[in-house]
């Protein structure tokens, strides 16, 4: 599963499903966020306030293209 953008709806998705076992890889162009994810995890406050590692994470889709995934959550902003 490979969840696309990790603002605030792919952070909540991607979590949930590292959280549930899934093995998801996260992508976001901003570098930072990324890392940041990668060394310490993905944290989601309020109710359940849990910290899950997703150790797959991505600069770029281009990094997806070798790899085979059956889902591909798309959770970015758009703009009209």
């Amino acid at each position: 599963i490979a969840v696309i953008g990790v603002g605030p709806v792919g952070s909540i998705l991607a979590g949930h499903l590292a959280a549930a076992g899934e093995d998801v890889r996260i992508v976001d162009i901003l570098r930072n966020h990324v890392d940041i994810i990668r060394e310490q995890g993905l944290h989601i406050g309020g109710m359940l306030d849990m910290t899950v590692k997703v150790p797959q994470t991505h600069y770029s889709i281009a990094e997806l293209a070798d790899v085979d995934l059956d889902v591909i959550f798309i959770c970015v902003k758009a703009s009209f």
